[in-house]
């Protein structure tokens, strides 16, 4: 309910109202981040898999679950919940949230997003939809096992930090990079050595690395073993995770479940084009004279054959990135 109750009260500071219903919640929630559309279902639903009431009183809202035996009233696990908020606890809430600088109020995913002029991941795909199956820990659970253990996470603090410095040093930093081929070099980089298997990938240290890679991979194979014993397991799962997680998930399935890899198949997402105009059209002209050497060839091989379509291969992708390249400049 807790839960819950931030996203009533997140809605009002956008809106300047309360939601009329769990559905225009609901439609509220998923619009700002899909993600959280299946942990908006569980939090909606109480332990006896009844729904949780949501209703606007006095100014304010109640959320309620009428227990086990779903009716008012009764003693111990029949007995009601309810969490109430009234006009006097939201203008509170409000008044601290307005205190928060406009600064942090802005995405700084969205900004880094930008900085890299890529689109962010939770503003295009569809997570609300049938058969998705949350499995990652929440940020409250990483800093949790962090706090428990004695130890710091860089990465998880910056994140997760409420900080305007922090945060504000961050956005001074990503002005100077953004959209600048360098930056964009070195993050294509880290997350190579992010999906290469080794220890501290990414650029990550051992305590981020166990943190963020490890016990998160751990949650989502925990979940993977419940849904494979459960009555109504699936004929087939995928797990939808980074690059960086891949090399642990596929060690334990070859090791748990004796699988064995079929294919590997890489879609880009990112690309850095050092290459100027000039340099693009050069390496066509060599690349065509290379390519009318190769198939001029009244001898040619089997291996000659190879690298003729090699070539043509190579010709093609160069002139279709000098053309986009050529298009871009004339668009500034």
């Amino acid at each position: 309910m807790l839960f819950t109750r931030s996203l009533i009260e997140r809605f009002r500071l956008k809106n300047n109202r309360l939601p009329a219903s769990r559905e225009e919640l609901r439609a509220f929630v998923v619009g700002q981040d899909a993600r959280l559309a299946r942990p908006f279902d569980l939090a909606m639903s109480d332990g006896w898999g009844a729904t949780v009431e949501y209703r606007e009183e006095q100014g304010g809202f109640v959320l309620r679950s009428l227990g086990s035996d779903r009716a008012e009233g009764g003693r111990g696990t029949a007995l009601d919940l309810v969490l109430s908020a009234h006009p006097r606890d939201l203008a509170k809430y409000e008044k601290l949230s307005a205190e928060k600088s406009s600064e942090e109020k802005r995405d700084l995913y969205l900004e880094m997003a930008d900085a890299l002029d890529v689109t962010l991941q939770v503003r295009s795909i569809d997570y609300d939809r049938a058969g998705w199956e949350p499995a990652d820990l929440p940020m409250e659970e990483l800093l949790d096992r962090l706090w428990k253990r004695g130890e710091r996470s860089a990465t998880i603090e910056m994140l997760s930090s409420d900080s305007g410095f922090q945060r504000g040093l961050l956005r001074f930093l990503l002005s100077f990079v953004s959209k600048s081929t360098s930056f964009k070099k070195m993050v294509v980089q880290a997350l190579g050595e992010a999906g290469s298997g080794r220890r501290g990938r990414g650029g990550l240290g051992e305590v981020d690395t166990r943190i963020i890679i490890d016990e998160r991979n751990d949650a989502v194979i925990d979940h993977l073993r419940a849904l494979l014993a459960s009555k109504d397991a699936p004929p087939s799962v995928a797990i939808f995770y980074g690059a960086a997680h891949m090399a642990d998930f596929e060690k334990t399935l070859r090791e748990e479940y004796g699988m064995e890899p079929r294919e590997a198949i890489w879609s880009t997402a990112m690309s850095v084009d050092e290459w100027s105009v000039k340099r693009l059209d050069e390496q066509v002209e060599k690349t065509a004279k290379q390519l009318a050497a190769a198939e001029s060839d009244p001898a040619a091989s089997d291996e000659a054959a190879k690298k003729a379509l090699g070539l043509r291969d190579r010709l093609e992708r160069l002139k279709s990135r000098a053309e986009a390249k050529r298009a871009a400049q004339d668009a500034k």
